[in-house]
């Protein structure tokens, strides 16, 4: 390894570090914010939330009241999540998810709004975030897909897949998960090596 240089300041901030929260936001009584918390405008937080140490919510999002947001969450813009809702830390909520009364997710479970990877492929993506509904339990590392439901009480184990819907009062869980060869990259969604 060659020669390293070191700066005072060798990044720059998105925005100051005293603005980490747009004065728009409206909060409810006895909520508690964590350090380092980011939340965008239009957003509106219930009351006695708890929200966990750098955790990111974008624009437009609502948060009902009695609900934990752990440490290093993301939760994406235009979601809307109910009352007494848990969310575990490193969670990544989608946009456009819509999570009801009393859920819990647990560590390192995400939520996936679109079906193609469209990242330097020239086409829009149509984004579907995932519903799920009172009193469902997601499993630690659990991939909710887009579009995918999870059914009032229901539980997904850890580590799942779902792709789909869960129907009320049920248990799903995965009993492998490998990858496996299932086609070709399509020439429209290949990149050009420049």
């Amino acid at each position: 390894m060659g020669k390293l240089d070191f700066y005072d300041r060798p990044f720059k901030r998105t925005r100051p570090q005293d603005d980490l929260i747009h004065f728009e936001t409206k909060f409810g009584t006895n909520v508690t914010v964590g350090f380092g918390v980011v939340i965008d405008e239009n957003c509106r937080i219930g009351s006695n939330v708890f929200i966990g140490h750098n955790t990111v919510i974008r624009s437009g999002v609502k948060i009902g009241n009695e609900s934990i947001i752990g440490h290093l969450v993301v939760i994406e813009s235009d979601t809307v999540i109910g009352e007494r809702v848990t969310i575990q830390s490193q969670c990544h909520i989608t946009k456009f998810a819509r999570i009801d009364d009393r859920v819990f997710f647990g560590p390192m479970a995400m939520c996936i709004n679109t079906k193609n990877i469209s990242h330097g492929r020239g086409f829009k993506p149509k984004l579907q975030g995932p519903r799920i509904k009172y009193g469902a339990r997601i499993g630690s590392g659990c991939i909710l897909l887009p579009g995918s439901e999870v059914g009032v009480n229901s539980v997904v184990g850890a580590g799942a897949l779902v792709n789909g819907i869960i129907p009320d009062g049920k248990i799903y869980y995965c009993k492998e998960m490998v990858a496996k060869a299932q086609g070709t990259v399509t020439r429209r969604e290949m990149l050009k090596n420049e």
